[in-house]
């Protein structure tokens, strides 16, 4: 489940109680945070952390230690991996020590024979023309 944890709070400035921009709210490897400053009380909605969909609205109160940032309401969910199946490619981990992108595919679009006749033409060269006959003028890896 989502659970949230303040780190820290702010302190005044001058007359003005405000939580800052670098303040963050924990939650499990990621951390959430303003937009922008905000002035005690207020209220901010942002984005759920990395891995969750929905969003989350901070709230900024004024305490004798200065401001806190709290969580005062969120709808996070855990994105689902059907999510992930479905546009595989927005989802894929490209970071380092991440998995290995797919192949991609490298066949003819067009019949053997028309492919036969553009090489044996020598208009492999023609993008339109090899964009059509990948494998047949050598377009692949």
């Amino acid at each position: 489940m989502f659970a949230l944890s303040v780190i820290g709070l702010v302190a005044a400035a001058s007359d003005t109680i405000f939580c800052s921009v670098t303040d963050k709210i924990e939650h499990g490897d990621s951390h959430v945070g303003l937009i922008s400053d905000l002035m005690a009380p207020g209220q901010q909605r942002t984005k759920c952390p990395k891995g969750f969909m929905g969003g989350i609205v901070l709230q900024c109160d004024e305490t004798r230690e200065g401001a806190r940032l709290m969580v005062k309401e969120h709808d996070c969910q855990p994105v689902p991996d059907s999510v992930c199946d479905a546009f595989d490619a927005a989802c894929f981990d490209s970071s380092p020590g991440g998995g290995v992108a797919p192949e991609p595919v490298c066949e003819d679009i067009n019949s053997e024979s028309s492919c036969a006749k553009i090489v044996s033409k020598g208009k492999c060269d023609s993008a339109s023309s090899a964009a059509k006959c990948l494998s047949s003028c050598k377009m692949c890896k």
